[in-house]
């Protein structure tokens, strides 16, 4: 007898989460992508190093990232730039998107606010970054699940 509750469980499984780090930080991507196998080794971690890279990628996926973390300062393309292309963007205007800086000032904040973006800043050791990111992927799994178990809503 067909289960759909079991089917779409079993297909959450085969499905991997991904989450998009747009950063040009290399120790930062590497620290930041271990971090994420720590908090779920089934989730895949994909890098851009500016946010022309990263549009490109989004651009050019099968499949959208659950999560995109956004470093602000960078070169080529900042994410201030890149933050405007997505929410400009019809296929990516529903990305959840996370600004994640060294930097975020109140008027920053005040303004990722107004876009629907959460805002995180950088966390200086492993712990701190540990704690930061495992919120929000952690609610990301949850949307995801909620997603494949009610896909017919």
């Amino acid at each position: 007898m067909f289960n759909k509750a079991t089917f779409y469980q079993e297909a959450l499984l085969k499905q991997r989460m991904t989450i998009l780090l747009i950063d040009d930080d290399k120790d930062d991507q590497i620290l930041f992508c271990e971090t994420v196998r720590i908090i779920s080794p089934q989730i895949h971690c994909d890098i851009a190093g500016n946010g022309k890279e990263g549009l490109q990628v989004l651009n050019e996926a099968s499949k959208l990232p659950e999560l995109v973390f956004l470093d602000i300062n960078m070169p080529i393309m900042d994410g201030r730039e890149t933050l405007k292309v997505i929410k400009s963007t019809p296929k990516l205007q529903r990305l959840n998107v996370i600004v994640y800086s060294t930097s975020i000032g109140p008027a920053d904040a005040q303004e990722y606010t107004k876009l629907g973006v959460k805002h995180i800043t950088k966390p200086s050791t492993f712990n701190g970054l540990l704690r930061a990111l495992t919120g929000p992927i952690e609610q990301a799994i949850r949307q995801t699940q909620s997603e494949i178990n009610s896909p017919f809503k």
